[in-house]
């Protein structure tokens, strides 16, 4: 399932820093508050939403979020942006933060506006 016809349209505009920040942001809140769940809480957030990931999965990409700059350069935020389309933060590609933004909005408008619309390097 991809993005809404309007979801793109909120992050236009935005700076690649703006937009990595924010997703780095809504990551980090998440994770703690996925670490204050107990396993059943994490298992129905899981399963509940019908997504696809382990709660292993989720665990894990805690690690990855531990190492990103404060500040990134234009290849941070393009790598951020597709570990939220198809790697470590994939989990959480449909959620929207406080400004009512899913991530993947920002994810997709980071690849498109400043990787040319490439996935793949």
């Amino acid at each position: 399932m991809g993005l809404n016809a309007g979801d793109l349209e909120k992050v236009q505009n935005l700076k690649h820093e703006e937009a990595y920040m924010r997703i780095r942001a809504y990551y980090s809140d998440f994770i703690k508050k996925w670490n204050k769940l107990s396993v059943s809480e994490k298992s129905e957030y899981i399963f509940g939403n019908g997504r696809k990931s382990s709660v292993d999965y989720v665990d894990k990409s805690s690690s990855y979020l531990q190492t990103l700059k404060i500040m990134p350069s234009i290849d941070d935020s393009i790598d951020l942006a597709k570990n939220v389309i198809y790697k470590n933060l994939e989990y959480s590609y449909h959620d929207e933060d406080d400004y009512g933004i899913k991530m993947g909005a920002y994810a997709d408008y980071i690849i498109n506006t400043f990787n040319n619309g490439n996935f793949n390097n």
